[in-house]
């Protein structure tokens, strides 16, 4: 049977809202990995409050992977999994788009950090812990959208471990084992709870745009992105600009669009308040991207 799409709309209260985190976004043929959901993440609290002043009733459905992580994150939140979620009755609502309904109908407004690690690892406080993740992670686009968003030769990120003072850390599970450089963590991820327990004992994160940066962001730490050029400024948007992967994922640098062309160039706000966006100077130049990175970095030092 089919549900109607939520707009927003103050609920009966024979009725339940569903906020699926276990499907694409509607409006984001690219929505397919765990970073839209870390992201989306955000407004499940306001959400909840909200749910509470109206007397609605809410469950989210989570992927089995993430729900150690949003069971720890939003105890009062009633969440199910897949595989485990309740028949859908006509009078329930969906939520797939739930943020945007989030953001401009009922206007809620996240706070940080939002995510909450279990056990938070510890380290040796006379150095600088780093972790790294130079990959995507989604296998359905590997010849596309992540093809250009990952660092795909290592020799690229080897300037960084030029850096004194300063310990790597693995952050990647799915791909080549790290540079020698790097302490290797994949035995002990076996989970994003995991991941967010290393995370939140880290000093900083050094990532392209993947899940792990939205993880970084949401649990609070100090997030540094690796992206290429955001869209310039005079761009007629299209559905062919949009899927184009030579540029970043406009989430990260919101546009002002009017009549179809982009009228204002990218903001420099990030997703998160603790994160710091480095693009690419020209499509493909990761080197630029990764020079800028270990001058900053070097600049930290003391």
């Amino acid at each position: 049977m089919t549900q109607a799409e939520w707009q927003g709309e103050r609920l009966a209260p024979e009725q339940r809202l569903i906020v699926r985190f276990d499907a694409p976004d509607p409006l984001d043929e690219r929505a397919h990995g765990f970073g839209d959901a870390f992201m989306a993440a955000r407004f499940i609290p306001p959400l909840l409050a909200w749910a509470g002043q109206q007397r609605t009733q809410i469950s989210f459905v989570v992927p089995p992977a993430l729900m150690g992580l949003f069971a720890q994150s939003f105890p009062s939140a009633q969440l199910v999994t897949t595989t485990t979620a309740p028949s859908i009755r006509a009078l329930d609502r969906w939520g797939y788009g739930m943020w945007h309904q989030c953001e401009q109908r009922l206007r809620l407004r996240p706070t940080w950090p939002y995510l909450v690690a279990r056990a938070p690892w510890s380290f040796d406080p006379s150095y600088l812990h780093v972790g790294l993740c130079s990959h995507g992670g989604n296998e359905e686009h590997k010849r596309g959208w992540d093809a250009t968003r990952s660092i795909h030769d290592p020799r690229l990120i080897e300037p960084l471990f030029r850096v004194p003072g300063v310990i790597w850390h693995w952050l990647e599970v799915e791909h080549a084992p790290p540079p020698l450089h790097v302490v290797d963590h994949r035995a002990a991820l076996r989970s994003w709870t995991s991941t967010a327990d290393l995370i939140a004992g880290l000093d900083a994160v050094i990532t392209v745009d993947t899940a792990v940066a939205h993880l970084a962001g949401a649990l609070g730490r100090p997030t540094w992105v690796l992206l290429r050029p955001p869209l310039p400024t005079g761009t007629r948007m299209t559905p062919a600009v949009t899927r184009d992967a030579t540029y970043g994922d406009q989430r990260w640098n919101p546009i002002a669009i009017c009549d179809g062309v982009i009228a204002q160039a990218p903001s420099r706000d990030p997703l998160y308040p603790t994160a710091r966006l480095f693009h690419q100077p020209a499509p493909g130049d990761w080197a630029a991207v990764i020079d800028t990175v270990r001058h900053t970095l070097q600049e930290k030092l003391p």
